[in-house]
């Protein structure tokens, strides 16, 4: 039972690196967004969540143990808890992969950091030079109506 799926899921994220390869010169930044980000996504979801099972603590745990970055786990937890701590870092760049790319939790992160004291200059120029980008966007699309 030990990597059931992960199989399928690897194969439907080289297939989705071979159309993007294949399609890149004509591809829409959205497009390329879901080829690239999609697959990864579901490999850290599934293998992420994967961990949280007992046979898939106890299958991982030759690997922990002989890890030299991983084997230290043991020594603070037990294989259960050791498992469920690789699954959450699994999930943590998950999420930290989705902010990095999708445009609303980019903007959700200017609107955090624009109220916070610490981060005010930072997000204020983030957000000045976000509305500089809509606003070229804007006159540039009035350009072409008007040419």
């Amino acid at each position: 039972m030990l990597g059931s799926g992960q199989g399928v899921i690897k194969y439907l994220a080289l297939l989705a690196l071979g159309i993007t390869l294949w399609r890149w010169p004509v591809a829409k930044p959205a497009e390329r967004f879901w080829l690239n980000f999609v697959p990864v996504g579901l490999v850290l979801l599934w293998i992420g969540g994967m961990k949280f099972f007992p046979f898939e603590a106890k299958g991982i745990v030759d690997l922990v143990s002989s890890s030299p970055l991983l084997s230290w786990l043991y020594l603070v937890a037990d294989e259960q808890m050791a498992s469920d701590l690789i699954g959450l870092f699994d999930w943590l760049a998950l999420l930290l992969l989705a902010a990095a790319v999708y445009p609303w939790f980019s903007d959700v992160w200017v609107r955090v950091c624009h109220h916070a004291d610490v981060f005010n200059q930072l997000s204020g120029s983030l957000v000045v030079a976000r509305r500089a980008q809509q606003q070229r966007r804007f006159y540039h699309q009035r350009s072409v109506v008007y040419r």
